[in-house]
């Protein structure tokens, strides 16, 4: 989905066939089974199509940026070294930071692509003094036509003369025209629009017929009469050698770290607020270079505008990046004499005022001092509450970047990225930072696990157990059933016996029908765990009742997952599958439904381990055993050793076995 200047996001329909051309064969990076590609970019970022497909289809390997959110600096180095990272994908924004404040993060890297804006002529000339071996990409393509539709390869060094960074040529399949308004080529050197052509060209806009036909045009050019061109609506010029210079846009669309945004979108967007008259939104330089949104704002009725509420109003509409960082109240919107704004005559933007606390109040310490001071450089700000958060006063990932390079070195400390949204104020920053809690962040955690793997054992403690066993479906009632010596086993009639039982298996006189029955097997909160109702169908009960009786453990130790600092190990058996073959494969429509992956997933005893794991979000080591029917007890001595060797923090272990029917005997053998 891009941005609309209606205020109404557009879906693209990109098909399979672009991202195919953008990947398979690529003639502008080295997409192979030696490529490692970092998947950094949010999944609803087109570049995360490049970075997860990029490697994939290509038979190298894809790394998952193991935290959210832009990524601190010194935490993506180790990442980049520790997993060899040869191919990296940065915003032009991030790519701009990184270089500025931190290079060295970068070095190792074979290929970096940035883009997503124009890119900076001084931050290439700084990343080729810094990262000689690194080649530099510029990748250039709206979401229409899948990722990328240009790069170009910068020299090394960039020609002192160059003012702008070319966008290239095509790629493979993909064809391009700088055309007029009558839709004619341009002589090389004139400027023009960009319509792209080719496999990556999308389908159009989903259920928007009318905007469809006026971005996708027949494609005069090409041999196929069915061959669409996309209108980009960039302006563009051939230079000397072919290569394609990008000038600017023909519209109010623009790039803010990466994202496509139409400023009519946010000006929509503000004007519904009920106090405001009119908006108008622009792009602002900040002194750092970094592109910023500026709003300006008319009142209804010519009272002062909570900005505060504005903000909130427009943050249960838009995303983040989409919401100016700079709100300014003026009279009446400037315009020119055939009526268009007039950006010459808009006040320089201010902060949001209304956006910081109530009042203000001035920093008292030394290290709120500090930190105001560092803030306020960034922000271009100059008075700053201690008690303004960060974020509501102009304040972007991109800019906590630069926050933290700069507090790191006035402390002379780590600090981290994560460290200024848990205490985003000027006041909660610097308490954090005097009480000497800054710590080293992922490289300061790696080193103490490695140091506390060399330091012997402590105590192992059980903090929590969950079961479900014939007769008893807690701890409380399972030692009720010891303690009584009570047998919990189900004996059937013929006619209770399941009827796929074989015929002739139930008149072996070795047959006996009994069986531990596991009460609601069958029952599974499939939307509990946000598992689809169709996969939960085709998933083995051992695995439904492993995962919900590993929650039920968590809970009952007082942990979540999602909130424990430390690594929660798995260590899980499974008993044989009997469900698939007596229950999915006789649902065909099921099976076409979820694939056979799927299925497998499911059902294969080798994934109870992995796939808890994956639901509850646990992040040590994940391992699934088979011993017969010492599994279980196998698992808890596994689980032992991985924290006696401080593989993880905390380790759960377990078993399941469960027959599908369950009302089903088994063959009795001597000494068996």
């Amino acid at each position: 989905y891009t941005s609309g200047s209606t205020g109404q996001p557009k879906g693209v329909m990109i098909p399979h066939r672009g991202i195919m051309r953008l990947v398979l064969g690529a003639n502008y990076a080295q997409l192979n089974t030696e490529t490692v590609a970092l998947q950094l970019a949010p999944v609803s970022f087109d570049a995360a199509t490049l970075e997860i497909w990029g490697p994939l289809l290509n038979g190298g390997r894809c790394i998952l940026y193991p935290e959210n959110g832009t990524p601190d600096p010194r935490d993506l180095q180790i990442v980049l070294r520790k997993n060899k990272v040869n191919v990296l994908w940065l915003t032009a924004s991030l790519f701009n930071v990184i270089i500025a404040e931190a290079p060295e993060t970068l070095r190792g890297v074979n290929q970096v692509l940035s883009g997503g804006e124009a890119l900076s002529v001084a931050h290439i000339r700084r990343a080729n003094k810094h990262l000689p071996g690194t080649e530099l990409i510029n990748g250039y393509g709206p979401t229409e036509c899948t990722t990328f539709s240009t790069t170009y390869s910068i020299p090394l060094p960039v020609p002192e003369d160059w003012t702008s960074i070319p966008i290239g040529r095509p790629i493979v399949n993909t064809t391009t025209y700088i055309l007029d308004k009558d839709l004619h080529p341009v002589p090389i050197g004139e400027r023009g629009e960009l319509y792209v052509g080719g496999l990556g060209v999308a389908r159009g806009y989903l259920n928007r017929p009318e905007l469809t036909a006026e971005r996708f045009l027949s494609d005069p050019f090409a041999n196929d009469p069915a061959a669409k061109m996309y209108k980009t609506g960039d302006v563009v010029r051939y230079l000397s050698d072919g290569r394609i210079d990008f000038i600017g846009r023909e519209d109010d669309q623009v790039k803010i770290r990466g994202y496509r945004i139409e400023l009519g979108e946010i000006e929509t967007h503000l004007s519904q607020h009920p106090n405001i008259r009119d908006a108008k939104v622009i792009v602002h330089l900040d002194p750092a270079g970094n592109k910023q949104l500026a709003g300006y704002l008319t009142s209804r009725d010519g009272s002062a505008l909570e900005m505060n509420g504005i903000r909130q109003f427009m943050k249960n509409k838009v995303s983040d990046y989409m919401i100016p960082a700079y709100l300014s109240q003026i009279e009446q919107i400037p315009l020119t004499p055939n009526g268009k704004l007039d950006k010459k005559a808009l006040p320089s933007p201010t902060q949001t005022a209304p956006s910081r606390s109530s009042s203000y109040i001035a920093p008292r310490t030394t290290a709120e001092k500090e930190v105001a001071a560092i803030i306020g450089q960034v922000l271009n700000t100059p008075h700053i509450s201690v008690e303004d958060n960060f974020f509501d006063i102009g304040g972007t990932s991109i800019l906590a970047i630069q926050v933290v390079s700069l507090i790191s070195k006035k402390f002379d400390t780590d600090l981290r990225i994560v460290k200024l949204y848990e205490y985003p104020t000027i006041r909660t920053l610097a308490a954090f930072l005097t009480d000497g809690q800054a710590d080293n962040g992922l490289l300061q955690r790696i080193q103490a696990k490695q140091e506390k793997s060399r330091q012997p054992s402590g105590g192992i403690a059980i903090i929590g157990m969950a079961l479900r066993f014939p007769g008893a479906n807690n701890v409380d009632e399972f030692w009720q059933i010891l303690s009584e010596g009570l047998a919990t086993t189900t004996f059937f009639t013929d006619n209770e016996i399941d009827p796929s039982e074989p015929a002739t298996l139930r008149r072996d006189p070795g047959y006996v029908k009994a069986n531990g029955i596991v009460t609601d097997a069958d029952k599974f909160d499939a939307k509990f765990f946000g598992i689809n109702p169709r996969i939960a169908q085709i998933t083995d009960p051992q695995q439904r009742v492993f995962l919900e009786l590993a929650w039920s453990a968590l809970e009952d130790a007082g942990y979540d997952p999602d909130q424990y600092d430390g690594e929660i190990g798995l260590y899980a058996g499974m008993g044989e599958n009997t469900y698939r073959r007596k229950q999915v494969e006789n649902r065909p429509d099921l099976i076409r439904a979820v694939g056979e992956f799927q299925v497998m997933l499911g059902n294969e005893k080798d994934y109870v381990a992995t796939h808890t794991s994956y639901k509850l979000n646990l992040t040590g080591p994940s391992i699934s055993l088979t011993t017969a029917c010492s599994t279980s007890l196998v698992a808890i001595a596994e689980a032992f050793k991985g924290l006696a060797n401080h593989d993880c923090d905390m380790a759960i272990s377990g078993g399941v076995s469960i027959k599908t029917p369950q009302n089903i005997g088994y063959l009795y053998q001597e000494g068996g």
